[in-house]
């Protein structure tokens, strides 16, 4: 019980679709998931608690976030994370501007706008260089190599449609059952046996068809077609996760918008959700100090094992083969380097701070957890949770899984109860889902991919 398992190099590096880049999702966002303060937050906590990130390069050209890492230096965070290989590009080329290209041709519509901004215009001179260094170091993965993305997509559209409940059992609120088979069918007779620009056509058909049936009614065409896209968006980033676990082999997630589009394709363990009520959290250093690129690249170099024991202690004690006492022992360990490096807060104990990085992750069961913040406990209505959450002062570690809670409460110590829903409120990713696929389910829909052509 007190000995920690050994801590294999593979074990913690986890391939993980980082969907929330995606400018399509921040187009049609309906909550805060991809503010530029949260993707920031999130890159740090991921960079010290969290695997290996993967980030579409159309993603790169198009997020205005990503496109400050392209314009700037390793003083950025995102441009530091990439260069030493915590996140990856995912790209069909090894010229990253050669890659956008071939997305214009294939009639995306949006690259070939982009290209004939000033912006690109100005990232054009800096990507030659950058794609180079990337290139030289063997941080930029090929798209899941001899699998037609496109026929991926649609066939998870396909498998989202062939459900026989009605529209309201599906989440959807503005978007009725007749008005959701109509624009599926339309998807399928637009694509026919074609696969190329298939999320691009699904909002295509989406804004044809609402156009149709809610004519001039301009405030519920958009909101119905932001339920619309939030199926084609989440369709978008499972079929690159499955994709990437079909080809590469070992674990695969996904983070993106909290949707159950696709519930049937995740990993949804049952702990022991005793251990889960009182998990081990890290004060951590002022926010900024930790967006330092040129900082964060230094602590992985040095601290790159002790993240990853700290992550090894912390699933051996979910998983029941060390104590509470030794998780504790490692978990000092472990903030200390990160106090030594980044430097401490003034005020450790001061960690009430809402103001942070959350994202909720899934069990089955039903219990009132402990959010390991002083004065403040998060009783889940009809589901039980283990939370992740980073904060301005404190970080929580989760296990990624599942997000699927509706509805949770949140009270603070002498204060007043309050409500949130899962896309709204104070909790800036309480709407956003990070989970692990299941295995079994990505070797079983390899079969959906037709071979690449070229």
């Amino acid at each position: 019980m007190q000995s920690p398992s050994p801590v294999p190099a593979a074990q913690h590096p986890q391939r993980t679709y980082l969907g929330l880049f995606d400018d399509k999702l921040a187009q049609y966002d309906l909550g805060q998931a991809s503010r530029r303060d949260n993707l920031l937050k999130g890159l740090v906590r991921d960079a010290l608690f969290g695997g290996e990130g993967y980030l579409n390069d159309g993603y790169f050209m198009m997020n205005p976030l990503c496109q400050e890492a392209i314009l700037g230096d390793r003083s950025h965070p995102l441009r530091a994370l990439l260069e030493l290989g915590q996140i990856r590009l995912l790209s069909n080329s090894d010229d990253i501007e050669r890659s956008l290209v071939k997305r214009q041709e294939s009639q995306v519509r949006d690259f070939g706008e982009f290209m004939k901004t000033d912006r690109w215009k100005a990232m054009k001179k800096k990507l030659p260089r950058l794609s180079r260094t990337l290139h030289d170091r063997g941080l930029i993965s090929p798209w899941p190599q001899g699998l037609d993305l496109g026929s991926g997509f649609v066939a998870l559209i396909a498998r989202y449609a062939a459900r026989t409940v009605e529209a309201r059992d599906l989440g959807l609120q503005r978007v009725t059952t007749d008005q959701l088979r109509r624009v599926c069918d339309a998807f399928f007779r637009r694509m026919g046996r074609e696969t190329f620009a298939a999320r691009t056509r699904w909002e295509a058909v989406c804004a044809e068809e609402l156009q149709l049936v809610l004519g001039s009614k301009r405030c519920t065409r958009s909101l119905a077609m932001r339920e619309l896209m939030s199926i084609g968006n989440a369709a978008y980033h499972f079929n690159f996760a499955l994709a990437l676990g079909a080809s590469a082999g070992g674990s695969a997630a996904v983070e993106t918008i909290n949707t159950d589009c696709f519930d049937e394709l995740l990993d949804v363990p049952a702990p022991d959700l005793s251990r889960l009520g009182a998990p081990r959290g890290l004060s951590v250093p002022a926010m900024p100090s930790l967006m330092n690129g040129h900082a964060l690249d230094s602590f992985l170099m040095k601290h790159a094992d002790d993240k990853q024991r700290f992550l090894a202690d912390y699933e051996d004690y979910l998983n029941h083969r060390i104590d509470r006492g030794y998780l504790d022992g490692s978990a000092e360990i472990y903030r200390e380097h990160i106090a030594s490096h980044f430097g401490r807060h003034a005020k450790w104990e001061d960690t009430t701070s809402f103001q942070g990085v959350w994202t909720l992750v899934f069990f089955a069961g039903n219990a009132a957890l402990d959010a390991a913040v002083p004065g403040i406990s998060i009783p889940v209505k009809a589901a039980g949770a283990a939370i992740g959450f980073m904060t301005d002062k404190f970080a929580l570690p989760h296990v990624m899984r599942k997000l699927a809670v509706k509805q949770l409460q949140t009270q603070a110590s002498g204060g007043k109860k309050r409500e949130h829903t899962a896309l709204a409120g104070q909790f800036k990713r309480a709407q956003t889902l990070m989970s692990v696929l299941d295995q079994s389910k990505v070797q079983e829909m390899k079969s959906i991919y037709k071979p690449f052509a070229g």
